[in-house]
């Protein structure tokens, strides 16, 4: 029997078919005294998933479970991927998003910290510690994030770091501006928190970016904090590249607008708001331009291309240049070695 913590609710079997394979204690890796758990979303995740739990499994913080919820795979894949990990709590559910999964294996966890690891990053060497010693620290925390490092589809870091660290003790206000957390797998939650503002939502309208509302929702209730230290390596490789830009901008659009009835009050908080938003209009416009530039000269239009290269230039060249060092500096890093404070790349998963 797979347990459920007190106050979590038990998922129907039409919702989700379950199996715990945690009958070898002797050889399980795992702790039941741990107070953390990881949650890993499935979705044709066979070719990094084994490197995913390895990472935790070197953790000098053992857990207590690695709860895995395939979330629709269309075809049989798991056992076999999962096949060297028989103490794993699985569960499948029909395809619902990774929000949808991500809350299923909630209800499944026991610990009071909850992990919510993406099958193709990595938890970084002593990053779950970090984090969980963080929570221990300050226990009005609800949640602690802390800093993502790239890596390319071989595992390589490539000496760029995912978002900018916040420059105030203002989370919140940091969040609606223009998040500094991604991703998931960065932030180590406090359970009867993530519990009691709902969980991870599975809304229409917030498609892609459930973790953005969902740490929203978070800070907007209570303390949270971060942590300078790098503790999850984020994977870029083709497969991470594919959500729909527009529906994405969307989404986080909506997100922001959800929001305004709590900031409208409150003129800093929507001031922070309004930025948010104004931000990632830019930054999705600058990407949609640069990916029609980048088309139309592999298409050999090279006039068009040069001619949306100086519009470009024209009407961002702020963001460009600053773009454009983040590029160079993280290329020199791979060539170099990493350096120790590397410019970082915006970006949402």
């Amino acid at each position: 029997m797979i347990s459920i913590e007190p106050g979590h609710q038990q998922m129907e079997p039409s919702q989700v078919t379950t199996h715990s394979t945690m009958s070898d204690v002797q050889r399980s890796p795992l702790d039941e005294k741990s107070d953390v758990s990881v949650v890993l979303p499935y979705f044709k995740s066979e070719a990094f998933v084994r490197e995913t739990i390895d990472s935790i499994l070197a953790q000098d913080c053992k857990v207590r479970e690695i709860v895995v919820i395939d979330d629709g795979t269309p075809y049989d894949s798991a056992d076999e991927a999962l096949a060297p990990y028989p103490f794993l709590t699985r569960a499948r559910q029909e395809n619902q998003g990774p929000g949808a999964a991500r809350q299923a294996g909630f209800l499944l966890t026991t610990a009071p910290y909850v992990c919510f690891l993406d099958c193709d990053d990595r938890i970084a060497p002593g990053g779950l510690t970090l984090l969980r010693d963080a929570l221990v620290e300050h226990p009005e925390w609800g949640m602690v994030s802390g800093r993502a490092m790239v890596i390319d589809e071989e595992g390589v870091p490539t000496g760029a770091m995912m978002l900018p660290q916040p420059e105030t003790d203002d989370l919140y206000g940091e969040l609606l501006e223009r998040t500094y957390i991604c991703p998931p797998g960065s932030v180590l939650f406090r359970s009867t928190v993530l519990e009691k503002v709902g969980g991870w939502r599975n809304v229409a309208n917030h498609w892609g970016v459930e973790d953005y509302d969902v740490y929203l929702r978070i800070a907007r209730n209570g303390p949270i904090g971060c942590v300078q230290d790098v503790v999850n390596e984020y994977r870029r490789h083709p497969g991470s590249q594919g959500q729909d830009s527009e529906r994405l901008l969307e989404s986080i659009v909506n997100v922001l607008e959800d929001e305004r009835q709590y900031t409208t009050l409150d003129w800093q908080r929507e001031q922070s708001r309004l930025a948010g938003l104004a931000y990632w209009k830019t930054e999705f416009s600058v990407r949609h331009r640069e990916h029609a530039m980048r088309k139309a000269w592999q298409s050999k239009q090279r006039l068009r291309a040069v001619g949306l290269a100086i519009a470009l230039v024209v009407r961002f060249p702020l963001r460009l240049t600053t773009s454009v060092a983040h590029r160079v500096k993280a290329k020199v890093a791979k060539r170099n070695g990493p350096d120790p404070e590397p410019e970082i790349n915006p970006a949402i998963k």
